[in-house]
């Protein structure tokens, strides 16, 4: 049942397989940046533009994709890593509160939250009755005193 429910959440994208795969991307783009800093600190001089350059130019540059290359190249992968991550401890989040949810009965609230808005909504009106009190009460007295004028 676990390879069913496992073929299920690949094929409806609930599962990522990314993670491993840019693992594997990493490494294969690591050796690939290595192999280039490398040819390029051994390479003949070549021409750039028609500007001649020297062995210490390219040794700088190869130095520059061999190490710069392979560490920037290791945080992009990182970075997209964390996102499926991210998106991994969502998906866990998600599932334990629809078995809290279904263990409670509740859907989306909790029993907590849902009696909290209830006192709230309570409150509110509460002090809305008050108010309107308050106000017929006002009305009534300045009603007394325009009356006492005449």
């Amino acid at each position: 049942m676990s390879n069913q429910s496992f073929l299920n959440d690949f094929i409806t994208f609930k599962k990522f397989i990314s993670t491993k795969l840019i693992m594997i991307i990493y490494a294969l783009g690591a050796i690939y940046i290595t192999i280039s800093g490398i040819s390029t600190i051994f390479r003949k001089r070549e021409t750039f533009f028609g500007i001649r350059s020297g062995i210490s130019d390219q040794v700088l540059l190869g130095l520059v994709i061999l190490v710069l290359g392979n560490l920037v190249w290791r945080v992009i992968c990182e970075g997209a890593i964390v996102l499926f991550g991210i998106h991994d401890s969502l998906t866990s989040i998600e599932k334990e509160i629809k078995k809290k949810n279904e263990i409670t009965g509740t859907h989306g609230l909790n029993f907590a939250h849902q009696n909290n808005r209830e006192k709230s909504i309570e409150m509110e009106k509460k002090g809305i009755e008050e108010r309107e009190a308050e106000l017929d009460k006002e009305l009534k007295n300045k009603k007394d005193a325009n009356f006492l004028k005449y």
